[in-house]
């Protein structure tokens, strides 16, 4: 998923001189400030989502590109691949005939009936038999099953979930709006400085 920054440059055009190297310098700095604060809110926001989700796990998700003079397009790109349910896994009911896993993944508990806990290359997974696939195999009746690995939602479809898209997409305007406003008027006074 790629996010890039959306940002009215037609409309400034209209008001200010984007040839102007210190009004490009000041687009340039407010974008790659709003491009860092979309990957911090967009982390934060993940992490308020799926509280059991690591601060550095929901940060090494984005490769921010950021804007340059001659550029003025900075991009967030968030990847990842669905998670394993087994982070959020709040306890396991290992009694016979009673299994079962309860998991916790937006803070509310849920139960996932007839799943278990099991080791696959080395990495803990939740599992359970799909519908309709056992069979009996073999003198000794032994039981295969066509397992189902449980996983939950990747970031990047995490972020596209409307109320947290909306926000973000708030927030990234704004914190721009405020730092091109900023970064214009520094980069105005310094050039009057150099005119006097």
């Amino acid at each position: 998923m790629i996010i890039q920054l959306k940002t009215d440059f037609a409309s400034l055009a209209a008001d200010l001189d984007l040839e102007r190297r210190s009004i490009r310098v000041a687009a340039q700095r407010a974008l790659n400030v709003a491009a860092k604060g979309r990957r911090t809110d967009a982390s934060r926001a993940l992490r308020d989502r799926y509280p059991k989700l690591k601060a550095k796990e929901a940060s090494d998700a984005f490769d921010v590109t950021l804007a340059s003079v001659e550029n003025l397009r900075a991009v967030v790109t968030v990847s990842g691949r669905p998670l394993n349910i087994y982070r959020f896994v709040a306890s396991a009911n290992v009694k016979r005939g009673s299994g079962g896993v309860w998991v916790d993944i937006k803070g509310q508990r849920k139960f996932i009936p007839h799943a278990w806990v099991r080791t696959v290359n080395g990495a803990s997974v939740v599992m359970t038999a799909g519908d309709g696939a056992r069979r009996r195999l073999g003198k000794q009746g032994s039981m295969v099953h066509n397992l189902k690995i449980w996983k939950t939602i990747d970031l990047p479809n995490a972020l596209n979930i409307k109320e947290i898209a909306e926000i973000l997409e708030a927030q990234t305007g704004e914190r721009f709006d405020n730092e091109f406003l900023r970064q214009l008027d520094r980069e105005l006074a310094r050039q009057s400085r150099r005119n006097q």
